[in-house]
């Protein structure tokens, strides 16, 4: 019979089915402790209702561990709350999230009927014990054992009765997650400001302080507007490249504070987490625009931990955050963030141009005075169209790197630009060859390396805007 082999595979494979089921379901009638259990209710598949309550009704909630601490809170109109601290500022969501798998447990087995064993299944002192009163003062006890070792359930029992159950893993789970009241503690709300809608950032740090300011319009101290953002020193304000300024500015002043880690005032607790008074740490303050609130100002506090990690604390609270950047990050340094560019200014700043290229001089011109506009290059009429693709052609060169010096002698390309602005309305651009690769550029206060080929789409443009 060609299917015989088959047929005993398969006759096999039921038997080993069998055994396992059997096995799974103490099919001895026994559990992993040798003893007996409601087989009969587990064939039938019965479900186990244990406990089946409102969670809006009750007005008081503990949990007691074995070998640690007790945490009880009350309900108010305000939520739940640390009984006897109502100021301390637990996430009462979390509480609710704790408390709402104790309001509906179904058992998935009755173990045993036999009170003398509670103490082997954890029960006896019990590892959880909770309590729980409704509004009518009806009081409920709960008490939870071990963890079962393979399926990861609870024992469990109800005060009075001598049964024992195996609950899901759900019904204890954030107990054991949420051991203390510090786990609970709300992360704060630290300031989360956008770099469109900040002011001001304020960075201090002992007798040092880097201020940081957002000038929507730009500053005259500066030859083009489209730097917005800061430094404000001794020598003025600096502007900032936004780019690599970002990751700073995300930093401080939208800080990613991970988790709350402790709650006190108390100096020698602030002083583990290096934000007690007197010690070094960096005071952030941040002004910026609030939805709701219009302007306004935050100050928060940063230090260095025992551990060396980060931690943060808003004025005023005692609340401790831990966040992710190292505290060393914190410390502004202007060299790493100043704005160097090769070329940002605007057409519509620009009223004249002498190019000079290889011997070759040209001068462009820009009138505004009448209703229209008018262009010329070297006398004749010309395209503003191909002028703003010149300017472009500079204003979207990126440079390569930083470059010592500039060459000697005369430079490949020289711009010579008069502006219509109040300040910087005479400026210098030149290019010099340096090796077969880059030029070296001079403008603003940088010299720096510019791809060859860069260089040749700026001539590009330029023989379009004087080809007649």
């Amino acid at each position: 019979m060609k299917n015989k082999p088959l047929l005993i595979a398969l006759a096999l494979l039921l038997v080993l089915v069998g055994v396992y089921a059997a096995m799974t379901l103490g099919g001895s009638g026994e559990d992993e402790h040798g003893n007996e259990q409601d087989l009969e209710a587990l064939a039938k598949g019965d479900a186990i209702v244990l406990t089946e309550h409102d969670v809006s009704r009750f007005e008081r909630f503990s949990y007691s561990f074995r070998d640690g601490e007790t945490l009880a809170f009350t309900y108010s109109v305000k939520g739940w709350s640390v009984e006897g601290d109502p100021e301390y500022p637990i996430d009462y969501f979390l509480v609710e999230d704790i408390l709402e798998p104790l309001c509906d447990v179904t058992a998935s087995r009755l173990l045993t009927s036999d009170a003398s064993l509670k103490a082997q299944y954890g029960l006896e002192p019990a590892a959880i014990t909770v309590e729980l009163r409704d509004m009518d003062g009806v009081e409920y006890t709960y008490y939870i054992g071990d963890k079962h070792p393979t399926t990861h359930q609870y024992y469990f029992n109800i005060e009075g009765q001598d049964e024992i159950y195996m609950v899901p893993t759900g019904v204890a789970m954030n107990m054991a997650k949420y051991d203390s009241y510090g786990s609970l503690i709300v992360t704060p709300d630290f300031p989360v400001a956008s770099m469109s809608a900040t002011e001001s950032v304020v960075v201090a740090r002992g007798t040092e302080t880097d201020t940081l300011v957002r000038l929507s319009e730009g500053s005259d101290t500066c030859y083009t507007s489209e730097y917005t953002w800061f430094y404000e020193g001794e020598d003025g304000l600096q502007p900032l490249d936004e780019t690599s300024f970002m990751n700073y500015f995300n930093a401080v002043a939208m800080p990613t504070v991970q988790y709350a880690v402790d709650y006190s005032k108390d100096p020698a607790v602030m002083a583990k987490y290096g934000l007690a008074e007197g010690q070094e740490q960096y005071t952030v303050t941040v002004t910026h625009e609030d939805a709701s609130e219009g302007v306004i100002t935050e100050v928060y506090y940063i230090g260095q931990g025992e551990d060396g990690k980060s931690y943060c604390r808003l004025e005023g609270s005692g609340v401790i955050g831990s966040i992710i950047n190292k505290y060393e990050f914190f410390d502004f340094n202007i060299d790493t963030y100043r704005a160097c560019d090769f070329f940002k200014m605007k057409t519509d700043t620009i009223d004249k141009m002498v190019i000079s290229l290889e011997g070759q001089r040209h001068v462009v011109e820009i009138d505004r005075s009448g209703e229209d506009e008018t262009c010329t290059v070297n006398g004749a009429e010309a395209d503003s169209a191909k002028i703003a693709a010149f300017v472009n052609a500079l204003r979207n060169t990126v440079y390569e790197g930083k470059a010592e010096g500039v060459p000697e002698g005369e430079p490949y390309m020289q711009v010579d630009f008069t502006r219509s602005t109040g300040t910087f309305s005479e400026m210098t651009l030149r290019l010099w060859e340096f090796d077969s690769n880059f030029y070296i550029s001079e403008f603003a206060g940088n010299t720096l390396l510019i791809n060859k080929r860069d260089v040749e789409g700026i001539s590009e443009a330029l023989a379009a805007l004087v080809a007649r």
